[in-house]
């Protein structure tokens, strides 16, 4: 597998369902998929990562607009339909796929045949090192062999 760099982009709602006002414990960035920092801190959330139930922050949306520490940031929830960064520069997911936090901040892959906890599912195939699509559903656990 490789792995991508994050920069910054544009995720272009086609449709805001669901938009919370958090506060960014560390810097995020737009475009970043974002959860709830585990901190202790109300309304609090970090760039997301990893993808299975064991690790990682859960996913909850994507980060509308960059946002230094401690400062306030729109992130689209649940209903969302926002473009995402494939993690991967080796793999396309396709419309259809189910998404989560990819091993790099800030971006998603493939659901894996392992637990998880997805964020939504891919509207539009994403190619490697690209963005696309997502229909925001999660977060949703979903366990091996549900």
């Amino acid at each position: 597998m490789g792995a991508v760099t994050f920069a910054a982009f544009d995720p272009k709602p086609l449709r805001l369902g669901t938009v919370l006002n958090l506060t960014a414990t560390t810097a995020v960035q737009r475009g970043h998929v974002v959860g709830f920092a585990a901190t202790g801190v109300d309304f609090a959330i970090d760039a997301a990562t990893g993808g299975t139930a064991a690790t990682g922050i859960t996913p909850i949306g994507v980060a509308l607009y960059n946002a230094a520490a401690g400062s306030k940031v729109a992130v689209a929830c649940v209903g969302s339909v926002v473009k995402v960064l494939n993690a991967l520069d080796n793999a396309d997911i396709d419309a259809g796929d189910h998404v989560c936090a990819g091993a790099t901040a800030g971006m998603v892959i493939t659901a894996p045949g392992t637990d998880s906890i997805e964020l939504g599912i891919a509207i539009t195939d994403i190619l490697r090192s690209a963005t696309g699509y997502i229909l925001i559903t999660g977060p949703t656990y979903v366990p091996t062999g549900a």
